[in-house]
């Protein structure tokens, strides 16, 4: 969905959209849910890191949107992934990776 799209449902632009977050369009699931891909997500990042579950320190998850209501989205789906580290839920929209990221860093060592 572009953000001409979104345009034509509330009241704002593509150019107040894309300048306060970058994002010029989006994808809709139909199939799939949240879990599902954070799942798979999960699942695909340590195979790629070559890295077990139980290496991980911490899972922050970036969301506005749960399962269920106040879901808590990061420990939810990443213990389906074999997670047995602390995870949270940052939510905050559309900019909610970079709030995630912005956490992350407080957490790294000589960051805190």
């Amino acid at each position: 969905m572009t953000n001409e799209e979104i345009s034509t449902m509330v009241e704002t632009s593509d150019e107040w959209i894309s300048t306060r977050t970058g994002i010029k369009e989006r994808r809709i699931c139909t199939k799939e849910t949240i879990t599902d891909l954070a799942v798979t997500a999960a699942k695909n990042a340590l195979e790629d890191a070559k890295a077990a579950p139980e290496e991980l320190d911490m899972i922050i998850c970036g969301t506005i949107r749960g399962g269920v209501y106040q879901s808590i989205r990061g420990l939810r789906d990443t213990e389906k992934a074999g997670r047995r580290c602390p995870a949270f839920d940052v939510n905050a929209a559309c900019s909610g990776f970079l709030y995630c990221m912005d956490v992350a860093a407080g957490f790294l060592p000589g960051n805190g």
